[in-house]
């Protein structure tokens, strides 16, 4: 089940004021423990609390840092392939003419639309560009040096290593989530069962239940 952040909140508070009141309150505490739930199993439940919380604020963290290695990914690849295309418009009309060249460098193909393929068909661009001085020597003629097509490469590659961080920093997030849940259902059931017993324990005093965050009917 999608546990929303205002959902969990509330589960947090509802659940630190119980636990936080029983333990400070010496009638709840000592009427409580003649059920089972001396102080040691309520700081049992206060601990589950608190790495709940820990849970909350670390899956937050990493779904910020995930949030930002995809900005990250997307501005970069938005750039390089605007100026991957670029020099792709300019190797069309310099090599016109040379068959070898429209057929090694795939001028005529069809850009793949996925990023794995985009990054294969880039890189394989590149790679034989820069490894045929017939071409970069063409490719000069058009203010187009070996330098600008080597920094081409180098930004492709960065942006492959954008994309790696990005999808680690999403598996991590994904564990972050399903960490945080696991032990929010273990507080949930928890406090489920604490609150049965509570209303049991001080049902003739409903002053000190609602203390606890528990509702009573008039």
């Amino acid at each position: 089940m999608i546990k929303s952040k205002e959902g969990i909140n509330e589960i947090i508070a509802r659940s630190k004021l119980l636990i936080n009141n029983s333990l400070n309150d010496e009638n709840i505490k000592q009427t409580v423990g003649l059920f089972g739930y001396t102080e040691p199993k309520l700081t049992t439940g206060k601990t589950l609390l608190e790495t709940v919380e820990m849970l909350q604020q670390s899956q937050s963290k990493e779904y910020g840092e995930q949030y930002q290695a995809k900005s990250d990914l997307e501005t970069k690849h938005k750039q390089t392939h605007g100026d991957y295309m670029d020099l792709l418009t300019i190797c069309r009309i310099a090599l016109r003419n040379d068959v070898g060249a429209q057929q090694g460098l795939g001028l005529n193909q069809t850009r793949k639309a996925s990023y794995s393929g985009w990054l294969a068909q880039s890189l394989l661009f590149c790679n034989n560009l820069i490894t045929n001085p017939d071409y970069t020597l063409k490719l000069e003629e058009f203010g187009q040096n070996i330098e600008k097509i080597q920094a081409i490469k180098k930004a492709i590659l960065e942006t492959q290593m954008l994309n790696e961080k990005y999808n680690n920093e999403k598996g991590e997030a994904q564990q972050a989530t399903k960490d945080r849940d696991q032990k929010i259902d273990e507080l949930n059931q928890w406090v489920s069962d604490y609150t049965k017993i509570v209303r049991i324990a001080l049902k003739k005093r409903p002053q000190l239940l609602e203390k606890l965050g528990i509702m009573v009917r008039s």
